[in-house]
């Protein structure tokens, strides 16, 4: 059974036609509004966005699109690599997972650090018990919220010496 594709509206200078979306070849050719190449997408989605007025055709053969806004919003599509915020898209994705973290961490041990038991302030980071170089993983079993101090100095011990690194802080720590 053949699927229907919708219509797209040609935007191209000239009269507005209406041309089926099965008419273009698999994928399309997308650009940012400043002309910048994006991933391509295939004709479905193509249409689709052209539809919405997302999009606008710049030509049929290759077929290619160049949006005009993301989500409606009226924003400026933002190519990979570009800076927002002082920050580049990937950085601050990787940012929000690790603070996403650091409060289920934080839920499960509380606020002190792992180490030397005392409060965590802006200077905590994650600790790999088991470090990724020996085969620890990122899952919350391995990972515990330290001083940034704390971890450097734990930074090439073993799980064991951690854990002894921690008797030894923590008695250090109640005594003075």
């Amino acid at each position: 059974m053949s699927r229907q594709h919708p219509d797209i509206l040609c935007n191209e200078p000239g009269p507005t036609v209406r041309v089926a979306a099965d008419a273009f070849p698999t994928s399309a050719l997308v650009f940012d509004q400043e002309g910048q190449p994006l991933k391509d997408c295939s004709a479905e989605r193509a249409a689709s966005l052209v539809q919405r007025e997302r999009a606008v055709l710049v030509s049929r053969d290759p077929l290619a699109i160049r949006l005009t806004d993301v989500a409606g919003r009226g924003a400026t599509p933002t190519p990979p690599g570009i800076l927002i915020d002082g920050r580049t898209r990937n950085a601050r994705k990787k940012r929000r997972k690790k603070d996403k973290r650091i409060d289920q961490l934080k839920r499960r041990d509380g606020l002190d650090c792992f180490y030397c038991g005392r409060e965590l302030l802006d200077d905590c980071t994650i600790e790999h018990l088991l470090s990724q170089t020996d085969g620890g993983n990122d899952k919350l079993a391995n990972l515990a919220l330290t001083h940034v101090k704390c971890n450097g100095i734990a930074a090439d011990l073993s799980v064991v010496e951690k854990v002894k690194l921690r008797d030894r802080l923590r008695t250090t720590t109640n005594v003075g």
